[in-house]
């Protein structure tokens, strides 16, 4: 008899540890992750831009080139904009660009290189053209009519 009171006392004993374990645990592990939420610095906002004012060369952009070249235009810090949206400009005025294109891309290098691009990569399959720009010809080859889509590439400037 006093055997079997024991070992349901050592049950009692074991069960009530583990749920304080359990507690101990949750609260801990709650704990640890509202600490981590409060330590996340904070990002800069990326600029917002109304969509019915949008020029329809722009609208072939990625958008952060938008800003870019709205500060280049206004004289503004644009490398400073660069920077914010993580793109690399060569000697301040040269950008990494890839075009996707309407037509086939060797029909449209020697007008693109009027604009003062240099060819980097060319795939036909696709109709893409990669290369660098500089950025006061970036409107320009934004108002032709075989561009369809102007990104940002990384990893072609010298």
């Amino acid at each position: 008899m006093l055997f079997a009171n024991i070992s349901r006392n050592r049950k009692l004993i074991l069960s009530v540890t583990s749920i304080v374990i359990i507690f101990l645990l949750f609260f801990f592990f709650v704990q640890n992750r509202s600490k981590r939420y409060e330590q996340v610095p904070e990002q800069p906002v990326p600029k917002q831009y109304d969509k019915t004012k949008i020029p329809t060369e722009y609208r072939k952009m990625q958008s952060q080139l938008w800003g870019i070249l709205d500060d280049y235009k206004n004289n503004k810090d644009y490398l400073k904009t660069a920077k914010n949206e993580n793109i690399d400009i060569v000697n301040g005025k040269i950008i990494s660009l890839e075009l996707y294109l309407t037509i086939e891309p060797q029909e449209a290098i020697n007008t693109l290189k009027d604009f003062g691009m240099e060819i980097i990569a060319v795939n036909d399959n696709f109709k893409i053209v990669s290369g660098n720009v500089p950025i006061a010809s970036l409107l320009d080859i934004a108002k032709l009519d075989f561009v369809k889509v102007i990104t940002h590439s990384k990893g072609y400037t010298n």
